[in-house]
C-alpha cells in the first residue's frame, strides 16, 4: 500500500497506482474506498475494460452499505465517466 501511495504523491496521475490501491482495498473489504480509487483510475485512463470492471465490482459490493440517494448518485457517476 505504502508503493502505491509513494507513487501517487510523485505522479498524481499515475493511473496505475491508483488501480492497484483500489485493489487492495478490495481485498481488505473497504469498498466504498476503493470505489473511489477506481473512479479516479478510470477517469484517467478511459474506457479501459478491466478499470470498468473493478469499478462495478466495488459499486455492487458498496451498495448494501449505502442508502439510496447515495446508490444512484454512485450510479451516475460510473455511467457518466464513460
Amino acid at each position: 500500500e505504502s508503493v502505491f501511495e509513494e507513487l501517487i504523491s510523485k505522479h498524481e496521475d499515475c493511473h496505475e497506482a491508483l488501480f492497484g490501491l483500489g485493489r487492495l482495498c478490495m481485498l481488505q473489504q473497504r469498498y466504498e474506498e476503493a470505489l473511489t480509487y477506481f473512479e479516479d483510475a478510470a477517469s484517467l485512463l478511459g474506457t479501459e475494460a478491466l478499470y470498468l470492471a473493478w469499478l462495478a465490482w466495488a459499486l455492487l459490493l458498496s451498495a448494501p452499505g449505502r442508502g439510496l440517494v447515495k446508490r444512484a448518485g454512485a450510479l451516475s457517476r460510473a455511467t457518466n465517466l464513460y
